[in-house]
């Protein structure tokens, strides 16, 4: 399926294989053209050790919810070390302080839950700002 993927210019193909399939993940990104990602259910810098080992994938999206941002800012550090770029999983109102705050972060996934962060619907920009305030949400 990657292949007939290809040929729509995707960003990228998230979780292709089931998330412990670590060599599988290795596999599919060399027989791809397209940007391989995965690691939303990976919740520590213990639980992504095989990305870092034999780095295929180009980002990572670990969880903050279940990792916690002390060690999201870790792993982060790995993945700079290896030239992997951040999208964390979800949690815009979270991971914006997050990717301000790391060299590597590279998306801020949303959805609805972006209008409450003073986004459009139709938001053209495609942008997000931290929030200069203390806190979150």
């Amino acid at each position: 399926m990657g292949r007939k993927f290809e040929k729509y210019n995707i960003y990228w193909l998230e979780e292709p294989v089931s998330a412990d399939d670590f060599a599988g993940y290795q596999r599919i990104a060399a027989a791809l053209d397209m940007r391989v990602v995965g690691g939303e259910t990976h919740f520590t810098r213990y639980d992504l050790r095989p990305f870092f080992t034999n780095p295929c994938l180009p980002i990572l999206q670990p969880d903050p919810m279940r990792g916690g941002m002390t060690d999201l800012r870790k792993i982060a550090t790995l993945a700079d070390t290896w030239g992997i770029t951040i999208a964390p999983h979800l949690f815009p109102e979270l991971n914006v302080h997050l990717l301000a705050s790391i060299p590597n972060g590279i998306w801020c996934e949303t959805w609805a839950v972006g209008r409450s962060l003073g986004r459009s619907a139709d938001d053209q920009e495609r942008m997000i700002t931290a929030p200069e305030r203390p806190g979150h949400g």
